[in-house]
This record gives C-alpha cells, sequence and structure tokens, in this order.
C-alpha cells in the first residue's frame, strides 16, 4: 500500500496532540484525488491498517463536527481498535444484523450503556469517514441502540462529599488544588478544565472563560472565593495552558491524590467533583436553572438529576431525625 498522509512513527498518530494540528492533517487528506483517497481507505481498511483508519476518521471528525475533545478522541480511538481487531464478519460487506450482534455481545460482557453509546458513536464516525472517502459500504450499526440503562441515573451520580473535597485540598499540590476547585466549585468537565489558558481567567471579573464546552458552547463560569485565592497564588502564563498533564497523568495524580487524603474508596472520576458542584448549588439555591447554567447542560432535564439527589438527602435527614 503507498505510504499513508502520515508515518506509523509520526507524532500526527499520536492522541495527546492539540486539536489545532489536526487542521493540517485533515488537509493532506483534502488535498488527495478523490479516487487516490478512496484507494488507501480501501487498502488500510483490507489490511486492518488502524493508524491511517484511525487518521481517517479523526480527520472527518474534526472537519464535520462543531467541536471534540481530546477526551472524547482517545474513547472513540480505543473503540475503533477494539472493534477492528474483535469483529469477526467480512467489513465490505457486513452480514445482515452484524452490527446489533456486536453490540449485544458486549452487554453481554457488562459493557454499561453510557460506555456503549460512547462506542456506537466513534464507530458511526468510522462509517461516515468511509462514505466521506468514497468507499460506500453499508453501516451495520446504523440504527443499533444500546439498552436503557436500568440504574437509576441519580444513584449513579454520587458526588464527592464536602469533607472528602476539603482533605484533598488539604496535600494537593498548587496545580491539584487549582484543578479540584475548577471541577468541584467551578462544575468544569475535565475535558475543559485541562484546555484552560492564563487568559481565559478573568480575576478582575471573577470569571472564567471556557471556550472548549460540549457541544461548542462558550460559557463563563463565576468563581469561588477559595478558588480566587488558589488562581492569585497560582502561577501560569497567558498564552499557555494552565495544567501540562493529559488526561491519563491527571487521572494518575489524582488517584494518588485520593490515597493521600486518606479516602480509601475506588476514585469516582472528575465528573463526582461536578457533581459536587451540581448538588451542591441546588441544596443552597433550589433553583434548576440556575444550576443548569453554571453547568452548562443544554437540557434542564439533564440538570433535574441534582434535584432528585437532594430530594434523597431529605428524605434521608427526615428518616434520622
Amino acid at each position: 500500500m503507498p505510504e499513508s498522509p502520515s508515518s506509523p512513527k509520526s507524532p500526527a498518530l499520536e492522541i495527546q496532540i492539540p486539536l489545532e494540528r489536526l487542521n493540517s492533517r485533515a488537509r493532506q487528506l483534502t488535498l488527495l484525488a478523490p479516487e487516490e483517497l478512496r484507494r488507501q481507505t480501501f487498502s488500510a481498511l483490507r489490511d486492518l491498517e488502524l493508524d491511517f483508519l484511525w487518521e481517517l476518521t479523526e480527520s472527518y471528525l474534526f472537519l464535520h463536527s462543531r467541536t471534540i475533545s481530546p477526551h472524547t478522541l482517545r474513547a472513540y480511538k480505543t473503540a475503533l481498535k477494539q472493534f477492528l481487531e474483535g469483529a469477526n464478519f467480512d467489513l465490505f460487506k457486513a452480514p445482515r444484523d452484524a452490527g446489533v450482534v456486536y453490540v449485544r455481545a458486549l452487554e453481554d460482557a457488562g459493557l454499561k450503556p453510557k460506555t456503549l453509546q460512547v462506542k456506537l458513536a466513534a464507530l458511526g464516525g468510522f462509517y461516515k469517514a468511509l462514505k466521506w472517502a468514497r468507499l460506500e459500504l453499508e453501516n451495520p450499526f446504523e440504527n443499533v441502540k444500546a439498552r436503557p440503562d436500568r440504574e437509576s441515573a441519580a444513584h449513579k451520580r454520587k458526588p464527592y462529599l464536602e469533607d472528602e473535597l476539603g482533605a484533598m485540598l488539604q496535600v494537593a499540590e498548587p496545580l491539584e488544588g487549582i484543578l479540584l476547585l475548577l471541577c468541584g466549585h467551578g462544575g468544569l468537565r475535565i475535558s475543559e478544565a485541562l484546555a484552560l489558558t492564563g487568559a481565559d481567567i478573568d480575576l478582575e471579573a471573577g470569571e472564567i472563560r471556557v471556550r472548549l464546552g460540549k457541544g461548542g458552547r462558550e460559557r463563563f463560569v463565576p468563581i469561588s472565593s477559595k478558588l480566587e485565592k488558589a488562581l492569585r497564588a497560582g502561577i501560569f502564563s497567558k498564552v499557555d495552558r494552565i495544567f501540562p498533564w493529559n488526561y491519563q497523568q491527571i487521572r494518575y495524580r489524582m488517584e494518588k491524590l485520593q490515597a493521600r487524603a486518606g479516602i480509601d474508596k475506588k476514585f469516582r472520576l472528575f465528573h463526582a467533583l461536578r457533581h459536587y458542584a451540581g448538588t451542591t448549588l441546588m441544596r443552597k439555591t433550589r433553583n434548576l436553572v440556575l444550576v443548569k447554567e453554571h453547568l452548562g447542560h443544554s437540557n434542564i432535564n439533564t440538570t433535574s438529576i441534582y434535584a432528585k439527589l437532594v430530594d434523597d438527602e431529605l428524605k434521608s435527614a427526615v428518616r434520622d431525625m
């Protein structure tokens, strides 16, 4: 097969790259003659060349998605790799129900509906990228859906408690403390926090500009007094990103931080800090609209989960009277 737009050893194939670098890589593919791109894509699919197929998919997503985070790209690449390595049918002529059989097998293996939704989104993007390269194949995952999640969304969203956040802040390094407060007080998603630069912080106005929000939505988040104090003590440039870590690195640091804080529980991921922000604000304001705006939800039905969490706390408090 002719050399793909990036060789296997090229840094372009690494998932940990700034999104702005995708533009030149996508341009390389768009500059190929349509038949040449189709030919290279056909050969890559025939030979299961993951590097090229992922680069094609990533470039398509960059060109045709409003926004996509590095964390999502990592998950999509993993999903595509697992699919290409595990699919036991002819990719050029998928049998009927091949997609739904694949998904049901993953469900039987214990994968959660939310994880399956990410995989389905990744594979949907992959087949759209093949079509973009003029390789017209039937998408076996079209209209395939994961089974409904039987577990209550409210019960899955267990936030960190106030004393747990306080214990982690006590033993955190300065930048770790800023990240904890950005997620725990500011309610930022981890991808939003890791994308922040010094220029996004306006201490005089008391707000943070979130440029890479979910769905490409920009929002301005108020700064708590504790977060303001931590930011004023921090040292970071106006142009560079505040945090020098990728997702895997910061997850490792947070797992160690939780252990140092004496929290003898499984690491609950960064969304547990965001849920702390949501439940705390709901408890203080009882105003779903305010919580929705702070967290950057597009639909207030998502925010209503926090009302359910607070109602559960109320029931527990009444029982203990």
